[in-house]
């Protein structure tokens, strides 16, 4: 009976360590600071080093030596010479410091030693120009020219007239009586226009209908 009780007894402490046991493994397992029944590994964490950046040398880049400029040579000194300056005269004077007005124009026409040019078209002259002038067209100088050309004096003065202060025919026909070696040339710059308004003497196919200017 003892025997039987003993066995009783130690069975009783085995089922009691065994729930004990389970009881506490429960509440271990449910509760945050739980203790862990393994033991934990370390773990280590390596860091890998970066390799370190190598700077790569450039090749030394070789400047050229400048080129050394040869001195220049030495000029000689140039002679000073003094120009001798002819007086500007009517006649040696450009043509653009010729250009007369209406009333330096009639003084010339009243001495009678003038020719007047017409630089205008020819059908304007034969209907209408300054009494004596001459017809040289631009458009038609040298045909013109060729037929008169004997008989005008290279010494003479001439003044050459187009129809108003903007027409530049004058102008054209200057310089190709200058080409021809006619020195002496004024232009009118009032032209056509300005003499007939004055009322000064005209020639041609209108003149008879002309009365102060107006046809």
């Amino acid at each position: 009976m003892k025997f039987e009780k003993i066995l009783s007894i130690i069975f009783m402490a085995i089922v009691i360590s065994v729930f004990s046991a389970f009881i506490g493994l429960f509440f271990n397992i449910i509760l945050p600071n739980n203790l862990s029944l393994l033991p934990k590994k370390e773990i280590k964490i390596v860091k890998q080093a970066k390799p370190a950046l190598v700077e790569k040398k450039q090749p030394a880049v070789k400047v050229p030596p400048k080129p050394v400029a040869a001195p220049l040579p030495k000029k000689a000194p140039v002679a000073v010479t003094k120009e001798v300056v002819k007086p500007v005269t009517a006649e040696t004077a450009p043509v653009e410091g010729k250009k007369l007005n209406l009333e330096q124009v009639k003084k010339y026409y009243d001495t009678g030693k003038v020719v007047f040019v017409d630089a205008r078209p020819e059908y304007a002259y034969v209907e209408l120009h300054i009494k004596g002038a001459i017809s040289l067209s631009a458009s038609r100088f040298n045909l013109q020219f060729e037929a008169v050309k004997d008989k005008l004096d290279k010494k003479a003065l001439y003044i050459i007239y187009c129809s108003s202060p903007t027409c530049h025919l004058s102008d054209l026909v200057a310089e190709d009586l200058a080409e021809n070696d006619f020195k002496n040339i004024k232009i009118f710059t009032g032209g056509w226009d300005e003499w007939r308004e004055a009322g000064y003497p005209v020639a041609g196919l209108k003149e008879k209908g002309t009365v102060s200017g107006e046809d």
